[in-house]
């Protein structure tokens, strides 16, 4: 679009998905449709998000011509209820007593940003408190590694517990992947264990829980260098 922005003359109707992933190259592409859409008037929009803004966008993509009427269509969302580590007390009090647990929100905890054997361990207790036949759950983890470390601390503390444990990662085979979409084994609790590309590249429509690392992996940029 940058190089030949009269292409656009072809198109009706443009398409930005997912536009709640805020990176340096999504912010650039909405400033260059926001720059087109001003010598093309009148080629159609289409913003999509699950947590869309509506208000925001619509703002943005109206400052050049406010008489421009911004539709809204959306669904009804599910409700959705966020505990946080050091809240377990309330839900579950036996997980939130363990000494893992107690470590897990320790000051020195939360400033290490990587998933240490402390936090390894609560992930695991969690996931076999809160398992339930024909449930899924998934969790979020910063990579690969991470996800086998996971994968065979559950295999080794809980051997003989009803856990149908699927890695979702470039990693693994496509027939392998497939296997996420599907519903859990009888009497099994489906545990998808996954990068955060399962949080914007895919949906896992049976899932009920969703636990959160709060870690990934990316190029960031240093502040007080100037560099990645």
């Amino acid at each position: 679009m940058s190089f030949n922005p009269n292409a656009l003359k072809g198109f009706t109707h443009i398409v930005l998905d997912e536009v709640h992933e805020r990176s340096m190259d999504s912010d650039l592409l909405l400033f260059l449709v926001k720059l087109l859409m001003r010598v093309h008037p009148r080629v159609r929009l289409v913003v999509m998000s699950a947590t869309l803004q509506p208000g925001v966008f619509a703002n943005y993509f109206t400052a050049f011509d406010p008489a421009v009427q911004p539709l809204v269509v959306g669904s009804k969302r599910f409700p959705v209820t966020t505990t946080y580590l050091d809240e377990f007390q309330r839900t579950l009090p036996a997980l939130a007593q363990s000494p893992g647990c107690r470590d897990a929100v320790s000051k020195e905890s939360r400033e290490t940003a990587e998933l240490t054997p402390v936090v390894q361990q609560v992930l695991v207790e969690l996931l076999l408190a809160i398992a339930e036949p024909e449930q899924c759950v998934l969790v979020f983890l910063p990579g690969w590694g991470e996800i086998e470390t996971v994968q065979q601390e559950l295999l080794q503390q809980a051997p003989g517990a009803p856990l149908q444990i699927l890695p979702l990662h470039s990693q693994v085979s496509m027939a392998e992947q497939e296997k996420v979409m599907a519903p859990a084994q009888p009497g099994h609790c489906k545990v998808v264990l996954a990068t955060n590309i399962a949080e914007s590249s895919i949906t896992i429509p049976d899932a009920t829980c969703v636990i959160d690392s709060g870690l990934r992996r990316g190029i960031f940029l240093d502040e007080n260098t100037g560099k990645p």
